[in-house]
């Protein structure tokens, strides 16, 4: 067993290989893993094959039993950018709130590895952690971790099946526009999207129509200067109005 001890604004990085598990326990400080504080004393198990990270703002030491296929320690993460999109975020959910409509509905855009889903996990546990509960919404098939293909029989790759990605993307979004006419807690909180991995040629058409689909009004890139360009010159022609943002890509992003 390792014992790890991090400083403010710190962030530990690990791997697991696959069949390995990993079994992290917070000892002191506080510490949170994609924005989901963690709880001191608590084992939190991790099977490979996972890339995790563990990050404090204010310092922790931690222990780690099993053997990590890669690990290292980070002090310059993207994090206070990511905050700050956050604290942004809340105040047009409170903003919501008093008006009773639509909370921000948010597209993350990037490429394969660009940190796109780690990104929509954080945003979504912090607003949690504020009482909040946008929907956590998947729109990038290539995505495996949480769940399977588009559908089953179906080839994962917008590419190869562009209309019925097209077709699922439609029904997707009408699931969410009626959760949030139905429930106004998920009204009040929107909902924070994941786009498609492939952003070029017929990727970048399909990422469009979800944000025409969806109606989406931040759209945050991450690292990807040609993409951002697009959109803000995709944003003037949308029916609603969209805010076009970018922010780095975290060194651990996969």
């Amino acid at each position: 067993m390792a014992t790890t001890s991090l400083s403010a604004s710190q962030e530990y990085r690990f791997e697991v290989a696959a069949g390995a598990v990993v079994t992290l326990r917070l000892t002191s400080g506080s510490a949170e893993m994609f924005g989901a504080e963690l709880a001191p004393q608590r084992p939190y198990a991790f099977t490979g094959p996972t890339h995790e990270a563990v990050y404090t703002w204010h310092g922790c030491t931690f222990e780690l039993d099993g053997g990590c296929q890669h690990a290292y320690v980070a002090s310059e993460t993207p994090m206070d950018a990511y905050l700050r999109l956050h604290t942004d975020l809340d105040a047009r959910r409170a903003a919501a709130r008093q008006a009773d409509t639509h909370g921000p509905r948010v597209i993350v855009a990037g490429g394969a590895g660009s940190g796109k889903a780690a990104l929509c996990r954080m945003l979504a546990n912090w607003a949690a952690r504020r009482g909040d509960g946008p929907l956590l919404v998947e729109l990038d098939p290539l995505h495996q971790r949480h769940g399977d293909r588009v559908a089953a029989g179906r080839s994962a790759s917008p590419a190869e099946a562009a209309l019925h990605y097209r077709h699922v993307t439609e029904r997707l979004g009408e699931a969410v526009r009626r959760r949030g006419e139905e429930h106004a807690g998920t009204r009040h909180s929107g909902f924070v999207a994941s786009g498609c991995s492939w952003v070029d040629g017929g990727g970048y058409d399909a990422l469009a129509g979800q944000i025409s689909e969806l109606a989406v009004d931040v759209c945050v890139v991450i690292g990807d200067d040609r993409l951002h360009s697009q959109l803000l010159s995709l944003a003037p022609s949308l029916a609603s109005k969209l805010e076009v943002l970018k922010l780095p890509r975290s060194g651990g992003a996969r």
